[in-house]
């Protein structure tokens, strides 16, 4: 499948099943309202309350996507069928885990140099939306100096690692979901060799720059709509493109 066939795909994906893409809404509602009420609060017990609801809901989010990934993978053109909740929900855990050792760097970095950094840099890390993370970070970035010279530093590196590690949890769903096989770094490499670098980073771009415009216009309509129909959709979206990219390879292969 070239880039434009696997660019085409993942748009029209979402959009075969209505139905899924609200299901995936509704908890991510859910997920994201109990995580933004916590703005408005003052009581430390409620908010870690709704901290901890709003993370464990966001567990089904991330295992949903990696049945998308593995269905997908398998051959399957429709979206997968939400059942298997408590394999979805450790799925999910699962992801996470594999986020955090990769983001491992990110972490000491800002162990190291939060005293001196400006965190409202930082801020934009904890946004429920990675490419407004991202965008935010890098003005920031790009605009600043001095201090924020490991913003810009944390910001190159999330860049590098996040297609990299999409292929890692493409592996992870190849495999059954069996989470030692996201950080099997040769296999990785080797899958990555084999799609080709230049149609890698080429599917990244425009991926990604879709992936943003669709995320900057949903935040422009309203949060409970852009939680309920536009992030669903995204991430459906991108978890087929990495799916289709995950198996494609360079004809030069």
């Amino acid at each position: 499948m070239n880039l434009s066939e696997i660019v085409k795909d993942s748009i029209r994906y979402p959009l075969l099943d209505w139905k899924k893409i609200l299901i995936l809404g509704i908890i991510m509602v859910i997920s994201g309202i109990s995580i933004i009420m916590t703005i408005f609060l003052t009581n430390i017990t409620v908010i870690g309350v709704l901290v901890f609801l709003g993370v464990i809901i966001k567990f089904f989010v991330d295992g949903y996507k990696i049945k998308i990934i593995k269905s997908s993978l398998d051959g399957t053109n429709k979206p997968p069928e939400f059942k298997k909740w408590i394999e979805m929900f450790v799925t999910g855990i699962k992801v996470n885990i594999v986020f955090i050792v990769y983001f491992i760097p990110f972490f000491l970095i800002i162990s190291a140099f939060a005293s001196s950094w400006d965190l409202t840099a930082v801020g934009p890390f904890i946004s429920p939306s990675v490419s407004s993370m991202l965008l935010r970070m890098g003005i920031n970035a790009i605009s600043s100096s001095g201090t924020d010279l490991w913003t810009f530093i944390t910001f190159l590196y999330i860049i590098l690692l996040y297609p990299i590690l999409q292929i890692a949890i493409a592996n992870m769903a190849y495999n059954d979901s069996k989470i030692d096989t996201a950080f099997r770094i040769s296999q990785i490499i080797n899958k990555i060799g084999k799609i080709g670098l230049k149609k890698f980073i080429a599917w990244y771009i425009i991926i990604g720059s879709l992936y943003l415009i669709i995320d900057i216009v949903g935040n422009i309509i309203g949060i409970i709509l852009f939680l309920l129909l536009i992030a669903p959709y995204v991430q459906m979206y991108f978890a087929r493109a990495v799916a289709l990219i995950y198996q494609s390879e360079s004809p030069t292969n």
